[in-house]
């Protein structure tokens, strides 16, 4: 896999994790690592974390706006429709 596709690898599977087993992942995961590469790894996996996170608040909130301006368009079509 190249580099691209391996990202979007990880990211898709760490999305299928909930935060129990996002946290218990990385524990796993640092115990393998020296001390210094573990405090790296985990500050970049949380950041990681926080950023998914994000993401996907910004993809429901973009889910509403899309919904709400649908059915104003819907409204609008009623109102002419009616009137």
């Amino acid at each position: 896999m190249d580099r691209e596709r391996q990202e979007r690898w990880i990211e898709r599977e760490t999305r299928k994790m909930d935060r129990e087993r996002q946290e218990r992942w990385i524990e796993r995961e640092t115990r393998k690592m020296d001390r210094e590469r573990q405090e790296r790894w985990i500050e970049r996996e949380t950041r990681k974390m926080d950023r998914e996170r994000q993401e996907r608040w910004i993809e429901r909130e973009t889910r509403k706006m899309d919904r709400k301006r649908e059915t104003r368009k819907m409204d609008r079509k009623r109102d002419k429709k009616d009137g």
